[in-house]
């Protein structure tokens, strides 16, 4: 977090790109990935993205401990 300058206060935090998104949402992260979020009534904890092994097995992972999900899509 001090290498690329956040305080607590800037948290939930992700980085994108080499970008640091301060406060970061569902919505933020997938805009800044090129992608979109549609939100409903439940909140979210966790945020997966990617189509490589290890992005399915943390979003099973992730649904298993949390039962909290978000999914991000082209389009």
């Amino acid at each position: 977090m001090r290498r690329v300058g956040l305080s607590e206060d800037d948290l939930p935090a992700a980085m994108v790109d080499g970008s640091v998104l301060r406060g970061a949402t569902p919505r933020s992260v997938a805009e800044a990935l090129g992608l979109t979020y549609r939100a409903d009534e439940r909140s979210v904890d966790l945020v997966v993205v990617g189509a490589g092994p290890a992005g399915p097995a943390a979003a099973v992972y992730g649904a298993s401990v949390r039962n909290a999900r978000a999914g991000l899509r082209n389009g």
